[in-house]
């Protein structure tokens, strides 16, 4: 276990640490910002993926009791039921995950990108289609509607694996990392050749397709829940390839984001302040009397 448990003691001091996913400079950097107001109560320490999160905060739970740590999960395949119940009052942590998909998908906001187009085009006029809220919003909005076969794609890999790991033949398939991904690749035909090796391939279809057409009625009926089911991993993908920049060199997407977190989002979201909240509620309470 890769923990200075002292080191993090001197740093948390009275307050909770919050173990959250992927190395520094990902996740842990951008609650940090969102919660710079908070510094003293709460630390977020990076770890290397979703179980590592979970092995981190039971180390600390078993060998230094007394210091408050939880953990911060993206929402990635969660069912609804589960959010829900994680955002009850009765819920005691220690893991509790995002109403998002990821937290990139908290980055999505019009207004934001707005500012970093306008900062990309400071001394140029600003371009044609990207010059106004309502513009960009409506290209974020088509961006989560052509990621919809991927996120079909990885939720049916998910599904699938719960249910037929370990019978014979099986064998784990890699999600999609990434929009590009659906260039070359018909995620449908991917996925029957693969459930063709344990014998699954109708369900595998009838999996996918029941997904595709979910997302497809969330998007014309309410889009904003789309957020929840659909990567904002492809969405930046498609930021970062589309959005007009004055010159030949185009930044790559970590540089945007970073332009974009410059520009707005100075505080926490609404329903990720109210999980941090009731992690300090939950810490305060278990303190010795």
């Amino acid at each position: 276990m890769n923990i200075d448990i002292n080191e993090l003691v001197t740093r948390v001091g009275r307050g909770v640490l919050v173990f959250c996913e992927r190395e520094k400079r990902g996740d842990e950097s951008i609650y940090s910002r969102w919660f710079s107001d908070y510094s003293t109560r709460v630390t977020f320490e990076a770890s290397d993926g979703l179980s590592v999160v979970g092995r981190n905060v039971e180390y600390i739970r078993q060998t230094r009791p007394s210091l408050p740590a939880y953990g911060l999960l993206d929402r990635d395949f969660s069912p609804d039921d589960e959010i829900k119940a994680k955002r009850e009052g009765g819920f005691q942590g220690p893991i509790f995950r995002l109403d998002r998909y990821t937290i990139e998908n908290y980055l999505l906001e019009p207004a934001g990108w707005l500012e970093v187009v306008k900062a990309l085009h400071i001394c140029e006029r600003m371009p044609e289609g990207w010059g106004n809220e309502d513009e960009i919003a409506t290209h974020i909005s088509s961006f989560y509607v052509n990621a919809m076969p991927a996120a079909a794609h990885n939720w049916t890999i998910w599904e699938m694996r719960r249910r037929f790991r370990g019978e014979q033949g099986y064998e784990d398939l890699d999600y999609f990392g990434g929009i590009r991904a659906l260039d070359n690749t018909d995620p449908e035909a991917r996925l029957s050749a693969w459930a063709e090796k344990f014998g699954q391939v109708e369900i595998a279809r009838t999996l996918f397709a029941e997904r595709r057409d979910h997302l497809e009625e969330l998007s014309e009926s309410t889009p904003d829940k789309l957020a929840c089911y659909v990567s904002g991993k492809f969405v930046l993908d498609q930021i970062q390839e589309h959005i007009p920049v004055p010159t030949k060199w185009r930044p790559p997407r970590e540089d945007l984001l970073y332009r974009y977190l410059d520009k707005t989002q100075k505080t926490p979201p609404d329903d990720v302040l109210a999980i941090i909240e009731r992690m300090l509620e939950l810490a305060e309470k278990a303190e010795p009397q």
